[in-house]
């Protein structure tokens, strides 16, 4: 089963999910003999650990009641939950160096830009002579750097698309208050978009 189409599940985890992170789900994922788990049904707020969907270690309940299932091994349940804790932790680690690189690359991107741009006008404005060769000789290489920090970007975000099993994020409908409050800005997030492309893996 696809993982949009999964119900929402409020607050329930399942740490094997973080363990692995997310991924794509198949038929294979789904329970083969729901009458081995009569009693298993995680309610909202229950903390299921487990190793699949089929086999459930612990369910603590929202409000401290516990319930072992019939393979529960103390010692596995607790690896199972700190593998999970410890993988959550270097998928948090990961998303920040993310957001990181994507602040840093896109800033870059934008002040190379408005340079390479001040470049250009200032050789289109400048006389005839040597200084006007020289301005545009400087604006040629403003545009060459623009163009290098541009295929960083695009390598950056081939990159993030093509991460296995990471389903991608939605674009917020909102633009960031820092951004839009900047009358020099003229983004207007996913209203200047095209159409978002088919998944890549489709044509692979």
């Amino acid at each position: 089963m696809a993982e949009n189409d999964r119900e929402p599940l409020d607050l329930e985890l399942y740490w094997d999910d973080l363990r692995v992170g997310n991924r794509r789900w198949s038929a294979s994922d789904e329970p083969t003999d729901p009458s081995r788990l009569p009693s298993f049904e995680a309610k909202p707020g229950t903390l299921v650990i487990g190793t699949s969907h089929n086999r459930i270690l612990v369910n603590i309940g929202p409000t401290g009641e516990i319930e072992y299932g019939p393979e529960n091994r103390p010692d596995e349940a607790a690896q199972v939950f700190w593998e999970a804790l410890g993988r959550r932790k270097i998928d948090a680690e990961d998303r920040l160096l993310v957001i990181q690189h994507m602040e840093a690359l896109l800033t870059r991107l934008g002040r190379q830009d408005m340079e390479a741009e001040r470049l250009r006008l200032a050789a289109y404005e400048e006389p005839a002579g040597l200084h006007k060769a020289e301005l545009e000789q400087s604006a040629e290489i403003g545009v060459r750097h623009l163009e290098m920090i541009m295929h960083q970007v695009i390598e950056f975000s081939r990159g993030l698309v093509r991460r296995p099993e990471v389903l991608p994020p939605a674009m917020p409908q909102e633009v960031p208050r820092s951004i839009r409050e900047n009358p020099q800005s003229q983004y207007t997030g996913q209203e200047g978009l095209p159409p978002v492309p088919p998944d890549p893996a489709r044509h692979e």
